[in-house]
């Protein structure tokens, strides 16, 4: 028998697939872990999809090294 469900296919590197998993327990949502590189977000809306790519730049801005972050007192 075919199950057809709605959602969203998201395709990134491993490390980031296993942030989003640990990011659709802490926001509720429910994702199917397909292989390596590749999640499916059910009845992934523009609210859930939005959240993961908010959190996403979260963790991007917090470890992207900036010349001008530097301490000026040095």
């Amino acid at each position: 028998m075919v199950h057809v469900y709605k959602g969203s296919l998201i395709e990134c590197d491993p490390p980031t697939k296993q942030f989003v998993l640990w990011i659709s327990k802490q926001e509720h949502f429910d994702v199917i872990d397909i292989d390596e590189t590749h999640l499916f977000l059910q009845g992934g809306d523009e609210r859930s999809m939005n959240a993961i790519q908010r959190r996403l730049d979260e963790l991007q801005n917090e470890n992207t090294y900036s010349v001008f972050d530097k301490d000026v007192d040095k």
